[in-house]
């Protein structure tokens, strides 16, 4: 049984520790879930976290409510076929993928996720990123997926839908996401409730970007939501892989600000080497899986500091934090 200390950290321990716990079939006790938070115990998004990979793993979980702060987790068998999880609220829909996705890497049948939520929340991969970089980047390590994004959902309603398959992928090839080579193109996605069209957002958010980045390529959505908002991202495709940033509508902020705001944020990527530090936080645990390989970071945080150990208690692997790279070494 592994001991894991989620006082380290917030919900990034426990959603790591899920996942490789699920891999592995280690069992596993999760103690003092965010014990350094305000309020600690696990909250709704967390919470959904344990109960689908439950339900995805048939695993026996005790201590599984809201506000727990300690989980034991004993994961048995994935099968192949569909799985649907509503969150229940506008909690995020791409982390919990995130989530799940490892458990089922290494089973025989495809499995399909339905994931029921927020699309575009605050502090958590956008929908776009994760469709279009994230995913994309774990193809090039050999994780073979397809994804659609059925409905969006913007905070406080939620509402938003997505699929996603995973295909079985036996060995994850070793990373390599030092070097992005030459940029070819950078493409802008704006995704907008229809309740904002009136008002031109997309429009005005995209114009005053291409000011800034005028060879970047516009991709306008309005879509059906239930609560209004709108999302902004950019993806630059390098030679080697993609890298992307983007920002959340704020009724403090106007469509204005929040295309300068994007392209300014890009600007400064376009001057880093690498992926950014939340990209690579996102990655570790492939690099983990992997058992070799280095990621480029602009800096080393304490999220990755925290996550590196998890990874390290389920897998015989070290991972080495440098001031700008992330390395991973079989023990």
């Amino acid at each position: 049984m592994i001991l894991v200390d989620g006082g380290k950290g917030g919900g990034q321990i426990v959603r790591t520790a899920l996942s490789l716990s699920a891999v592995t079939k280690k069992e596993c006790i999760i103690k003092n879930i965010r014990g350094q938070r305000g309020e600690s115990g696990l909250k709704a998004q967390h919470l959904a976290a344990v109960k689908a990979m439950q339900q995805l793993c048939h695993a026996d979980v005790t201590g599984a409510y809201e506000g727990s702060r300690e989980i034991t987790f004993i994961p048995g068998n994935i099968e192949g076929g569909k799985y649907t999880v509503d969150i229940g609220t506008a909690g995020s829909t791409t982390l919990l993928l995130q989530t799940l996705l490892p458990a089922c890497l290494r089973e025989d049948a495809p499995v399909t996720l339905i994931a029921k939520g927020g699309t575009d929340t605050l502090w958590c991969p956008p929908s776009t990123h994760f469709q279009q970089i994230f995913l994309k980047a774990l193809e090039k390590i050999g994780v073979k997926t397809a994804c659609e994004i059925n409905r969006y959902g913007f905070y406080p309603k939620g509402g938003g839908q997505i699929s996603l398959t995973i295909l079985p992928s036996k060995q994850i090839l070793q990373l390599d996401f030092k070097e992005r080579g030459k940029l070819q193109q950078t493409e802008i996605y704006a995704i907008v409730a229809e309740q904002l069209k009136e008002r031109s957002v997309a429009e005005r958010m995209i114009e005053t970007y291409q000011k800034i980045l005028p060879e970047s390529k516009a991709k306008i959505k309005y879509v059906p939501t239930l609560s209004s908002g709108c999302s902004l991202q950019s993806v630059e495709q390098y030679e080697n892989y993609a890298v992307g940033t983007g920002v959340l509508g704020d009724v403090k902020k106007s469509a204005e600000q929040l295309g300068r705001e994007c392209a300014e944020a890009t600007k400064r990527l376009q001057q880093e080497k690498g992926v950014d530090s939340f990209f690579g936080d996102q990655l570790m645990i492939y690099l983990g899986l992997a058992g070799a390989g280095e990621i480029s970071v602009p800096e080393i945080t304490k999220h990755m500091q925290t996550n590196a150990e998890v990874i390290e208690q389920f897998l015989p692997v070290k991972i080495l934090l440098e001031k700008n790279k992330i390395k991973c070494v079989k023990k």
